[in-house]
This record gives C-alpha cells, structure tokens and sequence, in this order.
C-alpha cells in the first residue's frame, strides 16, 4: 500500500534517530506528511538492539512501499550507553504483526559510514534539508566535522533532546540525574551541535511530558483501528501501557511540527551542557552559552487531534 503523497514541492528531511518506539511512530508519521519527502534515514545503536531497529525501519518503509528512502547504520559509540534492559524491551517492534508481513528485500541498506550517507544526501539536494534528530547528536556533529561545508545546506536541525526541568531521566551510577538521555549518551557531541552554527529547535523534555501516552490516546486508536497505522502504533504503544509505564510523545514532537508548526510557541535561550561530574549531560542556561530555540508550550489537544488524524490518511 502506498499514499501517494509526492510533489514537485516536498521540502527534503533527513531522520536520524536511535530505534525506540516513539522513534518508529515518529517515522510512521513522518511518511504522511505531504510537504516532505523523506531522503534518508540513520540509525543510531542507542535505545535499541541495532539490528533490530534498522529491521523495523525497513518494515515500516516496506509498509509505505517507500523503496526510494535509503537507511544506513551508525557504527557511533556511546561515551554513556543506554541500560541494556531498554535496549532490549525495544526489540519486540520488528515482530509487530503488520510489520511481519511486510517483505523487506527491495528496502536499500547502505554499506556506508553514517556520516558520509548524510553528507551525500544532503550534497544531491538542490534545497536546504531539514534534519529530525530523535537520539544522539553524534552523527550530526561528526558530519558537521568532518565536512563543515555541510553546514550551509542545514535548514534546520529538530532536536528531541535536553531537559530544563530540574529532573531529567538518566539513572545512572553517580549521576544526579538532572541530564536526558539523548545528551547523556554523547555529551560531546551535543555540546559540539549546540556550537554549530546551523539553526536548532530543541524539544526537550518540558515540553514531551505534556503529552503523556495515555487512556484517551489509547482508547482513540484503538476505535480507528481499521485504518493500518492507528492499529500499528497502538500494537507499538501497547506494551510500556500495558505495564503502566510513564510514556510520552517525545520523538514525534518535531515531526507534527513539521506538519503543524502553529500549535508550537518557542522561547530563545543561551544555554550550555556540562561535560564532567555528576551532572554531566545536564543543560543549564549561561550568559555564556550557545543560543537556541526551545520549544515552550503545545496546544495539546489540536496536536493529537494533527496526530490521529495523519493515522486515518490510509
């Protein structure tokens, strides 16, 4: 099945993201926004087995008859890996039942490095390329390293990413836990996408724990389920809320910004990340820092309405 959403004015997006379940229903939803095309997609060993995620990916992409998009692995390596236990809870998404039917064979992965595979995407588009960052920022600011001339073609980097709050959600042997995982993971990295000068918008934790993965949600796709992707996300949502696990919308904020940019409100502010100690990973504002867009506030009930109804298109 496919939507046959192509025009001649689809602006291009490159996904870089780390194989968790909201990183899937940020994908799924990515393919139903009309005003994009999807260029290229890189999968980060971070909340995943990564064998396992780049197999999801390709159903997903199978189930969208999307053969054009391309996936290339990460070989990047975390300075702070993820607990092994979520690695694995995430790897039932490729034995989803829609996604085990899906034939997988004409969905092309690269034998590329990650960085070079973002670099000639973006080098073969003649338009600036929107990047959707859902995990660590480590491919990015390595291609902005080693081809700094990259950096003129970024319209934008959406980075689920950070915590202002005074929790984040790292637990971790010695740490405060005051940091968020996707920084956390490579804190390098992040401090050297918040120096580069290309433009950024953070969604960070504030902002995801205002859409919790809830009864309503729930119950809302399972009364669509006769339309595929509102019975594939509740298949992908139902086991953390099976257990009661606190779950949010976190990866799919940047993309029903893409397609809904209206419902957000950002506010501009210097800030930095430490780099050492138990708060390492941890965003903190600084009159010294890097400036950058946070995504603020959401109109919460327009933006799942934009989300379950984008789950209807087929």
């Amino acid at each position: 099945m496919q939507l046959n959403l192509t025009n001649t004015l689809q602006k291009p997006v490159i996904l870089d993201h780390d194989g968790s379940v909201d990183d899937f229903v940020a994908l799924i939803t990515m393919l139903t926004l009309s005003k994009y095309k999807l260029i290229g997609i890189t999968v980060t060993g971070g909340n995943c087995i990564l064998s396992s995620a780049v197999d999801t990916t390709a159903q997903i992409l199978s189930l969208f008859c999307r053969y054009d998009v391309e996936v290339c692995k990460s070989n990047a390596e975390p300075v702070n890996p993820f607990p092994s236990e979520w690695q694995e809870k995430n790897h039932f998404t490729s034995r989803v039942p829609l996604l085990l039917e899906q034939k997988t064979d004409d969905v092309r992965v690269a034998d590329e490095d990650a960085v070079d595979f973002m670099a000639r995407k973006i080098e073969n588009e003649d338009e600036k390329v929107t990047i959707i960052l859902t995990g660590p920022s480590t491919n990015i600011a390595h291609l902005l390293k080693r081809h700094p001339e990259i950096g003129s073609k970024i319209e934008k980097v959406l980075w689920m990413g950070g915590a202002f709050l005074s929790d984040g959600n790292v637990v971790y042997p010695d740490h405060d836990g005051s940091a968020e995982w996707n920084v956390f993971w490579d804190p390098v990295s992040a401090l050297a996408l918040l120096e580069a000068k290309v433009q950024k918008l953070m969604f960070p934790l504030d902002i995801s724990y205002m859409l919790p993965v809830d009864d309503y949600l729930m119950f809302c796709l399972e009364k669509q389920k006769e339309y595929k992707l509102s019975a594939l996300v509740y298949d992908l949502f139902k086991p953390d809320f099976d257990v009661k696990a606190k779950y949010y919308m976190y990866d799919v904020l940047p993309v029903v910004f893409l397609g809904a940019f209206e419902l957000f409100r950002f506010e501009s502010k210097a800030i930095n990340i430490e780099q050492r100690g138990t708060s390492k990973g941890n965003i903190y504002r600084s009159s010294q820092g890097f400036s950058v867009k946070q995504a603020k506030w959401v109109a919460e009930d327009q933006f799942y309405d934009f989300f379950l109804n984008q789950l209807t298109l087929f």
